[in-house]
């Protein structure tokens, strides 16, 4: 039936650059993936139709939704797709029966369940039976790993598949093929500067359709300025303007994770520069600052330790600072501590002695509480301060039983224990 209003524009104009940019078939399309370059097991499934069940897992933009479109489109293969954030069991039962039938007629029926890593364990026991029996395909996609939420019976009957985000190379091989292609639906030449193909490869943090999208906003800027002119240059100033704030940072719970090591440990290795970058990056991507600072907090009495004891209170006051004033200002704070902890002299004595203590009682070594020690023995206890050098030879521990090992950075060996090995009492 036709529309009130006529056919309508081609639905094709209302698709996003990177839904019109289809990979070619097995000769590259899918760029910067082992499993997907030839000898890996998706290009094989891709080649042959071969199927079994698997999830591909990965940031944005890396290729999880290329391949699943170029798989089904090659082998003409029918298909559900499921978002599994908002699914029912009922759904999921209504795909399962139709993929049987599918198989009752000869054919194969690929269920696809976008973010799987959210299907909730009934849903996952009602997938369980008919991937092991061969009535449908799971092809699951998530941004996050999803083994630490699947049922260990689902996740044993699929492959798993990691992608990795886009390297520069791959990158730029996507951004000549999409500017051909916005040349070719334009009917006009479309050039780039190199200052706008650094930025948007650089700043694509490997996600291809995160630059993409910023590519045809750049390049509508620039059409629209260029007139009726023949060609359009894409300028680095609207491919600026196209980036919005953030500069294209995608954050999820792996990066959460990654970010913060890399902090860290550059705190650790005394590399301010470092820190400060990811430090930014984090910012940037919306972690929250109490987080950061708590973890500058456990670092300075972890990594520093005793080689400078200032370092607890510095950080410790940085942790009070940004909660009473948050961002934007707490990022000098946090600036600040970053940059002094970094600089300062590094030591994991206390870290080692308390972990040695802790190994040593729950292995069994857990000697009485000597009795000038206990409550009933208060007669017995030699005071220190009125003891010569305010050292009583009363003993803590059986001889020769040592945990603290000093470092020699930074105060630490300034730091005397005034009298090694007392006698026994």
């Amino acid at each position: 039936m036709k529309s009130l209003f006529g056919d309508g524009p081609d639905p094709s104009v209302h698709r996003s650059l990177s839904g019109r940019l289809w990979p070619d078939p097995l000769t590259g399309g899918i760029l910067g993936q082992e499993a997907v370059e030839e000898g890996g097991v998706l290009h094989h499934i891709l080649q042959t139709g071969f199927l079994r069940s698997m999830v591909l897992h990965g940031p944005p933009g890396c290729g999880k939704t290329s391949f699943t479109r170029l798989l089904l489109r090659l082998h003409g293969l029918r298909h559900s797709t499921l978002r599994c954030s908002e699914v029912s069991s009922a759904e999921i039962r209504k795909a399962v029966d139709r993929a049987r039938g599918d198989r009752a007629a000869g054919g194969r029926h690929v269920l696809v369940l976008e973010e799987i890593d959210r299907l909730g364990k009934t849903q996952q026991d009602l997938l369980i039976a008919p991937v092991d029996e061969g009535d449908l395909f799971l092809l699951g996609l998530s941004n996050e790993n999803p083994v630490r939420t699947f049922l260990p019976a689902l996740a044993s009957r699929v492959l798993i598949v990691g992608f990795s985000p886009l390297s520069p190379d791959s990158l730029s091989t996507i951004l000549e093929r999409a500017l051909s292609l916005l040349a070719k639906e334009s009917g006009r030449e479309v050039t780039i500067e190199d200052t706008g193909r650094n930025l948007l490869v650089e700043r694509a943090g490997g996600d291809a359709r995160r630059m993409l999208g910023s590519l045809e906003w750049a390049f509508e800027l620039d059409r629209k300025s260029a007139g009726e002119k023949q060609g359009v240059l894409i300028t680095a100033r609207s491919v600026l303007r196209s980036m919005g704030q953030t500069g294209g940072l995608h954050f999820d719970r792996e990066s959460h994770f990654n970010l913060i090591s890399a902090f860290i440990k550059s705190v650790r290795n005394h590399d301010p520069d470092g820190a400060l970058h990811w430090l930014a990056r984090m910012i940037e991507s919306g972690e929250d600052p109490l987080y950061i600072a708590r973890r500058l907090v456990i670092l300075s009495a972890e990594d520093i330790g005793l080689a400078e004891p200032q370092a607890l209170t510095v950080a410790t006051a940085c942790m009070t600072s940004v909660s009473a004033i948050g961002l934007p200002e707490a990022r000098i704070i946090l600036s600040e501590t970053a940059i002094y902890l970094a600089l300062c002299p590094k030591s994991n004595t206390a870290y080692q002695a308390v972990d040695r203590a802790l190994a040593a009682v729950k292995s069994g070594f857990l000697p009485p509480v000597p009795p000038f020690f206990t409550v009933q023995g208060k007669s017995l206890y030699l005071y220190p301060p009125d003891q010569p050098d305010g050292l009583s030879p009363q003993r803590s521990l059986p001889l020769g039983v040592t945990y603290y090992k000093p470092g020699s950075s930074g105060r630490e060996p300034t730091l005397s224990r005034n009298g090694d090995k007392p006698s026994d009492v």
